[in-house]
């Protein structure tokens, strides 16, 4: 079951959606932390932005593979995702 997000108003995310994206991020072995989501909606569907804290004992070149992990994890997590972008820093 995908859950989905909902805009509070006027295409205006709330916390909790945002806390549903880090909660859910943050359940992935590699990731120490979740800040900064931004989500935003268009036409082709709902993008998110986020900054990701990596565990230190990981390479710093597998940043592709994690950030398609990501990206794979939330769009098979949420309803209606079409991107996501993610920054990656090491903790």
């Amino acid at each position: 079951m995908k859950y989905k997000l909902v805009p509070y108003s006027n295409d205006d995310y709330s916390m909790g959606n945002k806390l549903a994206i880090c909660y859910v991020v943050n359940s992935l072995d590699f990731v120490s932390d979740c800040y900064k989501v931004n989500i935003t909606e268009s036409l082709e569907g709902v993008s998110i932005e986020l900054g990701v804290k990596i565990k230190s004992d990981l390479l710093i070149e597998d940043r592709n593979f994690i950030a398609n992990s990501i990206k794979q994890y939330l769009m098979n997590y949420f309803d209606g995702i079409s991107n996501v972008t993610t920054h990656i820093t090491e903790d």
